[in-house]
C-alpha cells in the first residue's frame, strides 16, 4: 500500500528550483495539482480530499509544487511581473516532462493555478489526459478588474503602500502580485482565443459567490475551449471551492475524472 506521508524533493526549472511533493503510488497515472496566487496562497496540508484521490480505487500519483516565488522554491525577480503566467507555463511543461515520464497527466488547477493550466493546455494539447479549471481567469473583464482593485485597497490599508522592514514572506508577495495586476497591459488581457486548441476533456468548477471571477466568466471560458468543455456552477461556493465546500468540490472532481478518462466526448456528454 502507498505511503501516506508525501515525498519531498526538489526540481530545477527554467524560473529557478522549486519544491515539490508526492502522495499516492509512484508507479499510478500522474495528476499535477497548481496552486492560487498572491497572498492568498497556503502551502497546506494535503487535505481528506486530495488523499482520497491518492488512496482510492483510481490511486492517482499526486504531484505538487510551489511555483517560483511560493512555499519552499526559490524566489525569483520576476515572479510576479507582467507575464508571469506564461514564465510559470513554461515551467509546467518542463515539471511534466521531467515527472510524467511521456504519461499525460491529469491537471488540476485553482485561480491563477488554472490560469497556468489553461495556457499549457492550449500550447501542449497532445500532453494531457484531460483538466480541472476553479475559479481561474481568463480575460480581464470589469468585473474581476474591479476586484483587483478593491483587493489592493484593502492590502494596502492594512499593510502600507510601500513596503516595511521585516515584511513576512506572504506580505512581500501579495504587494508584488497586487502591484502586478495594477499595470495597464492587463486591460486587455485574454487568453480566449487560445483556448480552442485545447483538446482534453475540461471541467471549469465556478463557486456562485466567488468575488473575484463570476459565472459568466466561467462559462465564457468554457465556450471558448468548446464542445469539450463542462462548467459547473457550485451553489454558495466561494473564489476556492475545495475549501469553502470540499465535500461538493471533490465529489464533483472524481466523478469527472472517471467519466473523462474515455475521452474528450465523456466529459461533453456531462
Amino acid at each position: 500500500m502507498p505511503s501516506s506521508v508525501p515525498r519531498s524533493h526538489f526540481l530545477q526549472l527554467p524560473g529557478g528550483r522549486v519544491h515539490a511533493e508526492e502522495l499516492g503510488d509512484p508507479d499510478a497515472s500522474p495528476l499535477i495539482l497548481l496552486h492560487s496566487g498572491g497572498s492568498g496562497y497556503r502551502p497546506g496540508r494535503w487535505d481528506e480530499g486530495l488523499r482520497r484521490l491518492a488512496h482510492g480505487p483510481a490511486g492517482w500519483r499526486l504531484i505538487r509544487y510551489d511555483r517560483p516565488g511560493y512555499g519552499l522554491s526559490g524566489a525569483r525577480e520576476d515572479a510576479f511581473a507582467p507575464g508571469f503566467f506564461e514564465r510559470d507555463a513554461r515551467d509546467l511543461a518542463v515539471l511534466v516532462e521531467r515527472t510524467c515520464q511521456g504519461e499525460r497527466p491529469v491537471l488540476v488547477g485553482s485561480s491563477d493555478g488554472g490560469t497556468v493550466a489553461m495556457i499549457h493546455a492550449a500550447a501542449h494539447p497532445e500532453r494531457l489526459r484531460s483538466l480541472v479549471c476553479e475559479g481561474a481567469h481568463s480575460y480581464a473583464d470589469p468585473r474581476l478588474m474591479e476586484s483587483l482593485v478593491e483587493m489592493r485597497r484593502k492590502f494596502i490599508r492594512r499593510h502600507g503602500a510601500e513596503p516595511r522592514e521585516g515584511e513576512s514572506p506572504a506580505v512581500q508577495r501579495g504587494r508584488q502580485w497586487c502591484a502586478t495586476w495594477s499595470h495597464p497591459r492587463w486591460r486587455d488581457w485574454s487568453i480566449l482565443p487560445s483556448l480552442e486548441r485545447i483538446r482534453c476533456p475540461v471541467l471549469i468548477v465556478q463557486g456562485e459567490r466567488d468575488g473575484i471571477v463570476g459565472d459568466e466568466h466561467a462559462e465564457r471560458t468554457a465556450r471558448a475551449v468548446g464542445s469539450g468543455a463542462r462548467c459547473v456552477i457550485l451553489r454558495k461556493g466561494e473564489h476556492i471551492c475545495h475549501r469553502s465546500h470540499p465535500e461538493e468540490y471533490y465529489s464533483l472532481l472524481e466523478e469527472f475524472l472517471r467519466s473523462s478518462q474515455g475521452g474528450r466526448s465523456a466529459a461533453a456528454s456531462g
